[in-house]
């Protein structure tokens, strides 16, 4: 690929590079009229060359980041694209890199080879270190790769978050990429760049980087978003849940809370757990304990019940772990069941196969992680595990000393999220805070028991 590549600018020369930005132009111009793209931190980046790592919601991820930044950008993409007529060329003609976890051990190289070339000769290099596109915005785990070109290039790791893109045609929001109208026009994304990290900064360390600058995008998003009630309105929520959630301070069982806290909260639910407003969804767990779980259910414009028992029509449950021995006598079972817990129940749930666990959270709205179904080859949980943190949260498990350990290391769980209690009305920066929980992160993201 290195020698195509250098063959092509050999022989085409001034009017390849000149046909290229041609394009880019217009498709800058393109994006910029089918989506508005808010930009920050734009002054973080280097003059220099730089690895740019972003999370992976969508195919249309590059175009975004290509739009947004101005200096050209190579972009690593999977190889299989390649061979898609239009998409493939134009990614050759941009000079794209290919590859793949399938690769033999020398693509592999040759790829991240050429990739280190460009990033040391002053080139900004993106690569997607998630690997594949996630299926509901929880970020997966970072491959190794990105390690080998930042350190080799010796180049700084610039953080990129793209946020707002769930909902876009090109995400998997309602279950397929493509295929699907769009919800708005312009669609708003937001996309947030943060402060570069060292060259040997390892992938877990930078997974967490990119988790809390999506957690503080999302912060300030939500700060300056439509007032909760006024949402709720739209939705036509029952009276009493409205005024329930109105006022600039919420009062719960878990702390005080900003409605935009809540909301952060409520949507990342909404959007892991692909509620919708055709289902009827039954509550039962603790208002006070978990007030994003019926927010959730109530911003999706859904049926929502509550009581001791579900309804039979009910599609979703959300209950307490106190309550799965009653519900296990029940028959039929909904889509989808999620348990929420301090710990993971210990009593035989053999018969419960679709059955998720989410770990509590009261100062972070009731829930801080979320087990989904599994997508194809993405796994959606893990044994003992609680899944992965919601989107808007950052996990980083330190020692005694505040000290961060690898994944896989038993110690204290700190949390910066966008849903954290005692939430102060302007959109000052979040801090990391101790949970209190000992834990495991896992190099894939889940969080486990320790």
């Amino acid at each position: 690929m290195l020698r195509e590549n250098e063959r092509m600018e050999t022989e085409a020369g001034w009017f390849v590079k000149s046909f290229r930005a041609v394009l880019s132009v217009w498709i800058r111009a393109g994006m910029r009229l089918v989506y508005r793209i808010r930009v920050r931190g734009i002054e973080q980046l280097p003059a220099g060359g730089a690895l740019l790592i972003s999370n992976h919601l969508s195919h249309a991820d590059a175009l975004w980041i290509g739009a947004a930044i101005r200096r050209p950008v190579v972009f690593l993409m999977h190889r299989s694209f390649f061979r898609v007529p239009i998409v493939g060329r134009v990614a050759r003609l941009y000079g794209t890199i290919p590859i793949a976890s399938e690769d033999s051990a020398e693509e592999k190289q040759r790829s991240l080879s050429l990739a280190v070339q460009q990033a040391r000769a002053g080139g900004l290099v993106c690569i997607f270190p998630e690997g594949a596109i996630s299926r509901t915005g929880q970020m997966l785990g970072f491959r190794r790769g990105m390690e080998t070109i930042a350190r080799e290039a010796n180049v700084p790791i610039q953080p990129i978050v793209l946020d707002r893109v769930w909902g876009s045609i090109f995400s998997y929001e309602r279950g397929r990429f493509f295929f699907k109208r769009p919800r708005r026009w312009p669609f708003p994304l937001d996309l947030a760049i943060g402060a570069p990290l060292a060259c040997d900064t390892p992938a877990w360390r930078a997974h967490e980087e990119l988790a809390a600058l999506q957690a503080q995008a999302r912060h300030l998003h939500y700060a300056s978003a439509l007032p909760l009630a006024e949402r709720l309105r739209r939705v036509r929520a029952p009276a009493e849940h409205v005024a329930r959630f109105a006022g600039e301070s919420l009062r719960f069982a878990g702390g005080s809370f900003a409605p935009s806290a809540l909301l952060a909260a409520a949507q990342a639910l909404q959007q892991v757990h692909a509620l919708s407003a055709r289902e009827h969804i039954w509550i039962g767990c603790s208002l006070e304990q978990c007030p994003a779980v019926l927010l959730a259910a109530l911003l999706s414009g859904a049926r929502v019940s509550s009581g001791a028992r579900p309804p039979a029509d009910a599609d979703a449950w959300y209950f307490d772990a106190e309550q799965l021995s009653a519900l296990r006598e029940l028959g039929p079972r909904p889509r989808l069941a999620v348990c929420i817990a301090e710990r993971r129940g210990v009593a035989a749930i053999e018969d419960w196969p679709a059955l998720l666990w989410a770990r509590r959270g009261a100062s972070w709205g009731g829930i801080l992680t979320s087990e989904v179904p599994d997508a194809g080859s993405e796994r959606g949980r893990r044994e003992q595990g609680f899944g992965r943190a919601l989107p808007g949260t950052a996990l980083s498990v330190r020692d005694e000393s505040g000290q961060r350990l690898e994944p896989g290391q038993p110690g204290w769980l700190h949390v910066l999220s966008a849903f954290r209690a005692e939430l102060d009305p302007a959109p000052a920066p979040l801090r990391w805070q101790l949970s209190g929980l000992s834990a495991i992160v896992d190099r894939d993201g889940f969080l486990l028991e320790a």
